[in-house]
């Protein structure tokens, strides 16, 4: 009978190799815009096939795009479309300026 080598356990494999933190952060960030798409269209009562039939591709296309852990801002911004809603980007800086960058800023009664 030969000697085998005892299998680490998860945590021995932890402790013997830190976690690499840059995809630790990419794989956060993907699941967080994971989670926001599919809670902006699930919020708007709108299913994947709809939005597919809207952005004319197929619904793993649009499974994917709620996946995706870079999506493209065209991608993001027809994605806005097809649920009826419009995409703005708004850049803020530490003094308080605020400048809108995609999108028209709201504008006020009266002003057009």
């Amino acid at each position: 009978m030969t000697d085998r080598p005892r299998l680490a356990s998860a945590e021995e494999l932890r402790r013997r190799r830190p976690p690499n933190r840059k995809r630790v952060e990419s794989i956060k960030r993907s699941v967080e815009l994971d989670i926001a798409l599919n809670e902006l269209r699930e919020r708007r009562g709108i299913t994947q096939e709809q939005v597919a039939t809207r952005l004319e591709t197929s619904r793993p296309n649009v499974s994917r795009i709620e996946r995706e852990d870079d999506v493209r801002m065209t991608t993001l911004q027809r994605y806005v479309i097809a649920l009826g809603g419009e995409l703005e980007l708004v850049v803020r800086f530490p003094d308080g300026e605020r400048l809108t960058i995609l999108g028209a800023p709201p504008q006020s009664p009266g002003q057009d």
